[in-house]
């Protein structure tokens, strides 16, 4: 028997091609700068590098003493972190006529009763409380709002 991937050749994986890739650009990078580099004489070689040496000194330089950002208006340092300020939340406030509110409230309370009476009602009632944990106390939260609001506003008159 003949097996089928004995005539396939082995293709190398994406990420051998790549490194492959980048050894051949390489080799042509070295091949490019020694085909320069042999053009120039001994003298010429060392100016070169001298002058490659002084500008990266240079540029190390600049960046050791924060020169550079100040050059192109770009500074890398970071500012000094703050204490975070807590929200502040400013709640709207209920006109004491309006009990849009009110009325979903006691929908939701009439609702809430309800599911208590039966038994696939307090299943219901459980997977809600166990969903949303913070359920009950945001509605307690909302009465004690309107409840405050509406004292204020009798205060006032």
């Amino acid at each position: 028997m003949n097996d089928k991937n004995q005539h396939k050749t082995d293709r190398p994986s994406l990420p051998q091609q790549i490194n492959a890739l980048r050894l051949r650009t390489q080799l042509a990078w070295v091949e490019w700068m020694e085909a320069r580099a042999a053009r120039l004489s001994r003298k010429g070689q060392y100016l070169l590098l001298g002058l490659f040496m002084a500008v990266s000194a240079g540029f190390c330089t600049l960046m050791l003493f924060g020169g550079l950002g100040n050059i192109i208006g770009f500074t890398a340092k970071p500012e000094a972190i703050r204490r975070v300020a807590a929200p502040q939340i400013s709640s709207p406030k209920v006109a004491p006529d309006d009990s849009v509110l009110q009325e979903r409230l006691a929908i939701f309370h009439h609702y809430w009763d309800s599911l208590s009476q039966s038994a696939s009602g307090r299943k219901t009632r459980d997977s809600l409380l166990q969903a949303r944990p913070g359920l009950l106390d945001s509605i307690s939260i909302a009465e004690q709002l309107i409840a405050t609001q509406k004292h204020d506003s009798d205060e006032k008159q």
